[in-house]
């Protein structure tokens, strides 16, 4: 039994190494603030279009 544990130290701590560092990968991502709610300037289309969809409407419809 124990030359099956110490033949397969190698790959177990590779395995280990790269679970964590998937984990903390993870949780460095998910701890992160300043999440944008609203559509980024450069991604808002310019033209009537982009009026027609971003900008407050000076009338509404019945």
């Amino acid at each position: 039994m124990m030359n099956l544990i110490a033949a397969r130290a190698p790959s177990l701590a590779l395995f280990g190494s790269i679970q964590v560092a998937m984990w903390s990968f993870v949780w460095s991502q998910w701890h992160q603030q300043g999440h944008i709610n609203t559509p980024l300037k450069s991604a808002i289309p310019t033209g009537h279009i982009g009026r027609g969809r971003y900008s407050l409407q000076d009338h509404a419809y019945a």
